[in-house]
């Protein structure tokens, strides 16, 4: 009798809110907690100093020739494993080159090497006779443009993606470059056209069209090297052969590195370097090749051998 039934429900209903606020608060710190662990990892990788500097005396560069030479180069992600050993290649300015090889023999440790992405433990690289280390990452690094197998791609529209780090890039330069990968009628026929958002990670895009986006990323910038690491991979035969076609046309006059274990993607190339087991690197044209290097012969003949048992067999 020293409490009324109103005052009673009314204490239950304050203890009752208290308690929801209390779980807010508990959930609010746990927020918190997890997103402290997130951004003690950001400001470790902020303020972690990247191995590889641009040396005192390094100077910029506005063009290049493309003309690449590696001098006995030895280079392992550790000291004691090494990846490659006494490399000794030229690439040629202007020139049309193809690398192929088994998985893991080297062929994209080549390209980070090219690109200053790790330095090589002995030997030195040179780009139009001078050594990589005189010149400034930013501007080495600006005359480069690299298309991969897995492309990073973002979630924004398909035109922001292809002009990714330009200013001012007309729609008609999007377009052309849209149109030497054979994207834009895919494009075209969205929605939204390109305007049309693709996820994260691409998710809404295939794969073959997410190498088509990053391929037309790469052109659109016209670079004096390009890079490709099994950029079509996952692009039918018939598309690829239309592409590479149509790229090589357009580049006359510039460097190009086409990388891929299909022999059909750098069989026509002006020169191609084999990566043969062992270590030991086997270069001329496709035809040179074939008649002077078993290796070389056999990884074509296998590829071959598979096109003609999927041509006869069933449907």
């Amino acid at each position: 009798g020293k409490i009324s039934l109103g005052s009673y429900t009314a204490v239950m209903i304050y203890l009752g809110q208290a308690g929801a606020l209390l779980g807010s608060l508990c959930s609010y710190w746990g927020y918190v907690a997890q997103q402290s662990v997130t951004l003690e990892k950001f400001f470790e990788v902020m303020e972690n100093e990247p191995k590889i500097k641009d040396a005192e005396n390094a100077v910029g560069i506005w063009n290049i020739k493309g003309d690449i030479v590696f001098k006995d180069v030895r280079f392992g992600y550790e000291a004691d494993k090494p990846v490659i050993r006494g490399v000794n290649l030229n690439i040629s300015a202007s020139s049309w080159v193809g690398i192929a090889g088994h998985s893991g023999c080297g062929k994209t440790t080549l390209v980070n090497l090219i690109l200053r992405l790790y330095e090589p433990l002995d030997g030195e690289i040179l780009l139009d006779g001078m050594d990589l280390k005189k010149i400034k990452l930013n501007s080495l690094r600006k005359n480069i443009a690299i298309a991969t197998q897995e492309p990073f791609l973002f979630d924004v529209s398909i035109k922001e993606n292809i002009s990714y780090g330009l200013r001012n890039v007309s729609q008609i330069k999007v377009l052309e470059a849209s149109s030497m990968v054979y994207l834009h009628d895919y494009v075209s026929a969205l929605p939204q056209g390109y305007e049309s958002l693709i996820g994260e990670n691409a998710c809404r895009l295939s794969q073959g069209y997410k190498q088509r986006v990053a391929l037309a990323r790469a052109i659109i910038r016209n670079p004096d090297l390009l890079i490709l690491d099994e950029a079509t991979s996952s692009i039918d035969s018939a598309s690829e052969e239309k592409i590479l076609a149509g790229l090589r046309a357009k580049r006359q006059g510039k460097t190009t590195i086409v990388i891929s274990h299909r022999l059909s993607t750098i069989k026509d190339a002006d020169r191609i370097y084999f990566f043969a087991p062992g270590g030991a690197i086997e270069e001329g044209r496709h035809d040179e090749l074939m008649g002077k290097s078993e290796l070389y012969g056999r990884f074509f003949q296998n590829q071959t051998e598979r096109k003609i048992e999927v041509a006869s067999s069933p449907v």
